[in-house]
């Protein structure tokens, strides 16, 4: 039987981003690039050229939130949301888990934090 519980001992945090943390973004951006590339619509070229602002830029959206283990990003989510006719939607994207937290439910985590 597979459980959909999150272990408790895993010792992942799931923090917020803002301005003062693009250096963690940008550690665990870029090795979504380096390590599934085929899974963005960016490449990691395009993104190791980005300035310091523009990674500050990217990470004002409130929707961004990166894992972190024992105080190494392993994942990232983030989301931003449209209106149409009132209705409003969110859309996931800049989804990863590095290969050495997966299956343990860090992907699940970043998503409850998304939402």
């Amino acid at each position: 039987m597979v459980s959909n519980e999150i272990p408790s001992n895993i010792g992942v945090e799931i923090i917020g981003l803002s301005p003062d943390k693009w250096e963690v973004y940008k550690e665990i951006r870029l090795r979504s690039l380096r390590e599934d590339p085929q899974a963005f619509g960016s490449n990691l070229a395009r993104e190791e050229a980005f300035t310091q602002e523009r990674w500050m830029e990217r990470v004002s959206n409130p929707f961004n939130v990166v894992a972190m283990d024992k105080g190494k990003p392993i994942g990232t989510m983030g989301a931003f949301v449209t209106e149409n006719a009132g209705i409003k939607t969110a859309h996931v994207v800049g989804v990863f888990v590095a290969n050495e937290a997966r299956g343990k439910g860090v992907g699940t985590m970043l998503l409850g934090a998304v939402l």
